[in-house]
């Protein structure tokens, strides 16, 4: 499994799926998550309101996946990654093992080419050193197959230098 790391508007990448940050509540409140939602489109935020009401929960708990279609992105999924607590903070193990999981989730789905952005962002969340060392324990727990591409696609160059990779 091949990892890219590159500086880049992560609605761009054209993706088997896409892998993003959610709260409990999937209210995809950060930038960089409702800036994937705005470009998905009505569909995405419809369909997280229906897993909600589906559930018959008020939230989903720290470490789940939610799956939508990827709207009006070129990912043909999104992954919504429940990576805050609901005391709004997060771990590198809670990181570390919700990616895990959409990883074997994604490989069920036959997916090649996986994409994602620095995760748990927020007032008491991870750097994006604790992100990287977060992923590198994921990916040194692979192979996820079938995925051939893991993309780690940041949107400030010193986060680049910073993730460690």
């Amino acid at each position: 499994m091949r990892l890219v790391v590159e500086q880049g508007d992560i609605r761009d990448q054209a993706v088997d799926v896409l892998l993003c940050g959610a709260d409990g509540h999937l209210s995809m409140s950060d930038d960089v998550s409702k800036s994937i939602l705005q470009r998905g489109g009505a569909t995405v935020e419809e369909e997280l309101q229906a897993h909600l009401a589906g559930t018959e929960k008020a939230f989903f708990a720290a470490g789940s996946v939610v799956r939508t279609g990827g709207g009006s992105l070129s990912a043909s999924y999104l992954f919504h990654l429940v990576v805050i607590t609901a005391f709004n903070d997060s771990t590198v193990e809670l990181v570390a093992g919700t990616i895990r999981c959409a990883l074997l989730e994604a490989g069920k789905l036959s997916a090649r080419t996986v994409a994602l952005p620095r995760l748990a962002i927020g007032s008491d969340a991870l750097s994006t050193a604790e992100f990287g060392y977060a992923l590198r324990q994921v990916l040194d727990q692979g192979p996820y197959q079938p995925i051939e591409e893991v993309r780690v696609v940041l949107a400030r160059e010193s986060d680049v230098y910073e993730l460690g990779f």
